[in-house]
């Protein structure tokens, strides 16, 4: 998986700026080019500022324009990575995929609130709406991770001749990161345990930089299973495949998944297989 762009959809919020590190961080450990969008979802609305025979539209982009050069000044004096601005009108939901399509972006990171307990569900969120709209690789932050690493991913898998490739991006991603990916098979029978063991095989024998392990979960409840193992094992970043969205939306329909995520405040990386 060679990312030599990344899209950062910035709102100037509090949870896009804590975001915005790791988008930084982890272009600066790749060496790719960060595009900073910003999606005026009102672009008539009443200006921040008055000005006389100015339309509104016009004081809002430069007001706009201020910022995204602001922090675009702030990026590259920090990082000293090639960044970029964009300014599109329209719904983030709809802006995002099409201007990353468009761009030829490699990977889509986004900050978010994260999951709240005793919320209805997050599919109502900006991040899960954008998920359903393109098969880009998506990073997810959560509002109170803090930047340390991403040394440690946790991939937690249902069937390896569906995930093969996308496995093989992770692992390709994770070595460029220098990374240690553990491998956790989730079954709910006594099926054969060696599934991840063959994965990890012919892993090793594609990629030898990589660093990895592997898990078994068993049990009747898969999904609490996952929620007790990533507590256990505070991973840096949780990877996951929808190549089966059933199993993605299975886990996030959780509370108790939901709740783990929350306390752990960990990133997710969802890939399409």
């Amino acid at each position: 998986m060679n990312v030599r762009t990344i899209l950062f959809p910035i709102d100037f919020s509090s949870v896009a700026s804590n975001a915005l590190d790791f988008a930084a961080q982890v272009a600066r450990q790749l060496g790719a080019n960060l595009l900073l969008l910003h999606a005026n979802n009102q672009p008539y609305s009443a200006p921040a500022r008055s000005s006389d025979n100015i339309p509104i539209e016009s004081v809002n982009n430069t007001l706009i324009n201020e910022k995204l050069n602001s922090v675009l000044g702030d990026v590259q004096l920090r990082y000293g990575i090639s960044c970029h601005t964009h300014i599109e009108e329209g719904r983030p939901e709809q802006i995002i995929p099409e201007v990353a399509e468009k761009s030829q972006v490699d990977l889509i990171i986004m900050g978010t609130q994260g999951f709240v307990e005793n919320e209805k569900l997050p599919t109502d969120s900006l991040t899960t709406r954008v998920m359903e709209k393109t098969n880009l690789p998506l990073l997810v932050i959560p509002q109170d991770a803090r930047y340390d690493s991403l040394s440690h991913w946790l991939y937690a898998f249902e069937n390896l001749d569906k995930e093969k490739i996308v496995m093989e991006k992770v692992f390709r991603l994770a070595a460029s990161l220098k990374a240690r990916v553990e491998l956790l098979h989730v079954k709910t029978n006594r099926q054969d345990g060696d599934e991840g063991n063959l994965a990890l095989s012919k892993i090793n024998g594609q990629l030898p930089d990589v660093s990895a392990g592997y898990k078994v979960i068993s049990g009747d409840n898969v999904l609490e299973g996952l929620s007790h193992y990533i507590d256990e094992s505070q991973p840096d970043l949780l990877v996951m495949s929808r190549h089966d969205r059933s199993f993605v939306d299975r886990v996030f329909k959780r509370d108790i998944v939901k709740t783990a995520a929350n306390q752990i405040n960990f990133p997710l990386l969802v890939l399409h297989g």
